[in-house]
């Protein structure tokens, strides 16, 4: 169709160069309180200039050993250059860190793809808008609109995909899971997460 081929021609232009990358890690992290935790990492997100997207929080009862269990899960929006900065601030502020996955995906193809297809529809577009001013049967009218229409939706849904895609890129994602951790197993974790790094051979 004349779509495809204007596709293909407009793959052979020039195009600014550069990396997309976006960005979704996650941590878990120890505490034998969890209400303070909850309250803690918010303050933690807030000053590294980060923002809470979803959460869900369930608060126990207090404990005889002075804890407090329950579970929270969280998921933060952070500017990429923010994102260690955030996690090591949770590590030092909010409990152990005991857990962690990270993944960043080139999505450079993505959007060079998008912004090709979306001028394109652009201008299929325009032509069609174009030839029904000029349209006077009625069956041609009619075709012309339905095809405008068509892709009219189809611009809608390229554009949707790519302020998804920018979204990504600028904002990375990270899910924050607090986990109750009785008192005593958070001393020996840290105790056996010491002596492991006394026991690491000088580099």
């Amino acid at each position: 169709t004349a779509g495809d081929i204007a596709v293909e021609e407009a793959r052979t232009l020039p195009f600014p160069t550069g990396q997309a990358l976006a960005t979704t890690a996650g941590v878990v992290v120890a505490t034998p309180d969890i209400r303070t935790a909850v309250d803690d990492t918010l303050v933690v997100v807030q000053r590294n200039g980060a923002s809470v997207f979803t959460a869900d929080v369930n608060i126990g009862d207090e404990l005889d050993d002075g804890g407090v269990d329950g579970s929270g899960y969280f998921v933060v929006k952070v500017p990429p250059a923010g994102l260690e900065a955030l996690i090591s601030d949770l590590g030092a502020t909010v409990g152990r860190l005991s857990g962690r996955t990270q993944d960043t995906t080139d999505v450079t193809d993505q959007l060079v793809d998008l912004e090709i297809r979306i001028g394109v529809e652009r201008d299929v577009i325009e032509r069609f808008q174009n030839l029904l001013a000029d349209a006077t049967q009625f069956q041609d009218i009619v075709e012309i609109e339905r095809v405008i229409s068509e892709r009219t939706i189809a611009l809608e849904q390229l554009l949707a995909s790519q302020r998804n895609l920018d979204n990504r890129v600028e904002l990375s994602t990270l899910t924050i899971q607090l986990q109750y951790e009785a008192p005593a197993a958070e001393a020996a974790a840290v105790e056996d997460d010491v002596a492991e790094a006394s026991a690491s051979p000088d580099v």
